[in-house]
């Protein structure tokens, strides 16, 4: 990554005997940076969003498809969703701090309009620990895309963050929510 002035910018510029293209010269920059992006796309879910997310702390032998017990649940209020993990509030109860930590393995149901996708995921250090003891953090997905089930996974994934992310650019054209 670098930003550098423009020095000029050409238009109808005739890159050979062919070709005419629009051209900019830029100033060499002084300082060049190397960085780490993204691998999916994430997007901010809307509080009227028919999106949810449930959480459960199980064991490493758990069978992932078996309910756990109702006290293994982690409250969770989903922020925002990608193909490798969501974004999501822990709350704990009575103003506790919630019982969840990184070394936790975590059952993931996420429900999306009629649909639902259970996955494993382990939660990633907490970015803020609010005033009444919940904690913003993330869940980083388990790797998927081993077996025909983890595709199937990953495919459907896939297609809500799609449906998702046309529906952001929606609000935002509306003027309902600012751009990223």
């Amino acid at each position: 990554m670098f930003a550098s002035p423009i020095v000029r910018a050409e238009s109808g510029w005739q890159l050979n005997a062919h070709s005419v293209v629009d051209t900019v010269l830029l100033q060499f920059p002084t300082q060049i940076k190397s960085i780490q992006r993204r691998s999916n796309y994430r997007v901010e879910v809307p509080e009227d969003c028919a999106i949810a997310v449930r959480v459960w702390r199980i064991n490493e032998r758990a069978y992932l498809k078996e309910q756990p017990m109702a006290v293994q649940e982690v409250k969770a209020q989903i922020r925002d969703v990608s193909v490798g993990g969501v974004g999501v509030k822990f709350i704990g109860k009575d103003n506790q701090p919630p019982i969840v930590g990184t070394e936790d393995r975590l059952r993931v149901l996420l429900t999306y309009q009629d649909e639902s996708l259970i996955m494993e995921g382990r939660m990633r250090a907490a970015t803020a620990k609010l005033p009444d003891n919940s904690l913003i953090t993330g869940i980083h997905f388990k790797k998927l895309e081993n077996d025909l089930e983890g595709r199937k996974i990953i495919a459907n994934l896939t297609r809500i963050v799609g449906e998702l992310q046309r529906n952001e650019v929606r609000r935002v054209r509306l003027g309902l929510a600012k751009s990223a």
